[in-house]
């Protein structure tokens, strides 16, 4: 097992697999490398010379979109074709992490207010508010589920076993 060591100060607080499996992004909230794309040998090949600090990010499976969530409650989406930045959106709650569907068409967005938005990533239009579900102390990642992937499933804080679907 190669080990990779992240230049800096800070630590990791997202990684995200390019769908190639040839290259992989990290995000920190410190340092240099906020947000860097890195060959399998460990070998910086892009970064991103960003401003906010990386809450999390995900890249598109069909490996054209890259979104970064920040802790400024920001969220940006980028070609991540090009590295080039398509758009940055403000929201007013702060999110703790991103999920694309299979398709690449939408982002599913975990805000810490208990709230999931699901938004196209195409044009930042926000498609479903799902509540219910509790996060309070720990990060709860929300994913796709489904045969067509219509499904949101979440975890939730609060209520003991307590799982949440989203239709």
């Amino acid at each position: 097992i190669d080990h990779h060591n992240h230049p800096g100060p800070g630590n990791l607080t997202a990684a995200a697999w390019s769908p190639d499996g040839q290259s992989f992004v990290t995000g920190s909230l410190h340092g240099n490398h906020k947000l860097c794309l890195w060959g399998i040998d460990g070998e910086p090949l892009f970064n991103w010379n960003v401003d906010y600090r990386v809450q999390d990010c995900a890249i598109s499976p069909n490996g054209k979109r890259m979104v970064v969530i920040s802790s400024e409650c920001q969220i940006v989406v980028y070609n991540y074709e090009t590295r080039e930045e398509e758009y940055s959106i403000l929201l007013k709650n702060k999110m703790t992490c991103v999920n694309i569907s299979q398709d690449s068409q939408h982002m599913l967005i975990n805000m810490a207010n208990s709230e999931i938005q699901l938004i196209k990533i195409d044009n930042a239009e926000i498609v479903k508010r799902y509540m219910g579900q509790q996060q309070g102390e720990f990060v709860i990642r929300s994913t796709f589920g489904g045969a067509d992937q219509n499904l949101i499933l979440s975890g939730s804080e609060g209520i003991p076993n307590h799982r949440f679907l989203f239709y």
